[in-house]
This record gives C-alpha cells, structure tokens and sequence, in this order.
C-alpha cells in the first residue's frame, strides 16, 4: 500500500516537472510573451498543484481505505486465532479434569478398598479373639463343673462306703452275739 502511494505521489511529481519543463523551454520572443508564458505556466502550475492535490487526497483515501480493510482482516484473523485458542484452551482443561477426576476416583475406590479389607481383618482378628476366649471360659466352666462333680461322687462313695461299714460292723456284731449265745447255751 505504501509503495503504491509512493509512486502515485512519484507520478503526480513527475508530471508537475515536465509541465515545469516544458515551460521553461518555450521560447521567450517578447515582454509579452514572456508574460503570457508566465502566466500560462502560473496557470498550469495551479492546475498541476490541484491535479496532485487531488492526486494525493484520492491516494491517501485509497490507501486509508486499503488500511481499514487491512487492520479488519487483521482483527478478524485474530479474532478467530483468539475463538481457536480459546476453545483449544477449554479443551485441554476440560480433558485434564476429567483425568484428574478419574485419578481421585481410582484413589478413592483404593483407599476404600485398604480401609475395607483392614475392618475386614480386624473384624476377623476380634472374632477369632472372642472366640478364643468364649472357649477358654467355657474349657475352665466344664473343669470346675467335673471337679465339682467328682469331689461330690467321692464324699457319696466315702458316706456309702461308711455306712455299708457300719451296717456290716453291727450284723458282725449281731452274729458274733448271736454265736457266743448258741455256744453258751450248749454247754
């Protein structure tokens, strides 16, 4: 755009020169000539003037409108470079929760695995402990509950083996009175 500019104004400079030019190789005659060659170039001076004035305004309007339609395709492109980059951006961070999201869960879920397994185990530790001991109480019961019983079996065996005694000691007695008597009584 600016080189395009460049050689408009270069153009309109090279047309002020040869008009200039021109001019000045017209011959000078007389006064008067001389006066309406002054005026004639003072004529095309001003119209070569307007002529790049004009020139240059159509140009610059050219060029300012080159410019806006350039800095417009510009801001498009980077608009759309922005939505892009944007969108890629949500993108990524949405990916990476869901990774990181994934990751706690698997975490979580192991960690929920070790803490249930050691209830389990622990659990499993106490029952086995409850049950050691309930079988314990229960084998210290049964030994109380046959020494008991033993030791009243035997006072039983000690009272009937007394009493068979006694009773065996007074029919020996009665006998033995009853022979003394018979003996007696035959002499």
């Amino acid at each position: 755009m600016k080189k395009l500019l460049a050689v408009l104004v270069a153009g309109v400079f090279a047309t002020a020169a040869a008009a200039g030019i021109a001019a000045e190789a017209s011959p000078a005659s007389s006064v008067k000539a001389v006066k309406v060659e002054k005026h004639a170039h003072k004529k095309g001076a001003s119209a070569a003037s307007a002529a790049q004035k004009a020139q240059a305004k159509k140009a610059a309007s050219t060029a300012s409108a080159a410019q806006k339609a350039q800095a417009k395709k510009a801001a498009s492109t980077a608009s759309a470079a922005q939505k892009a980059q944007s969108k890629k951006a949500a993108s990524t961070a949405s990916a990476a929760q869901k990774a990181q999201s994934k990751k706690a869960a698997s975490t979580a879920s192991a960690a929920q695995k070790a803490q249930a397994k050691k209830a389990a185990s622990t659990a499993s530790a106490a029952q086995k402990a409850q049950a050691k001991k309930a079988a314990s109480t229960a084998s210290a019961a049964q030994k109380a509950q046959a020494k008991k019983a033993a030791s009243t079996a035997s006072a039983a065996q000690k009272a009937q083996a007394k009493k068979a005694a006694s009773t065996a000691s007074a029919a020996q007695k009665a006998q033995a009175k009853k022979a003394a008597s018979a003996a007696s009584a035959a002499k």
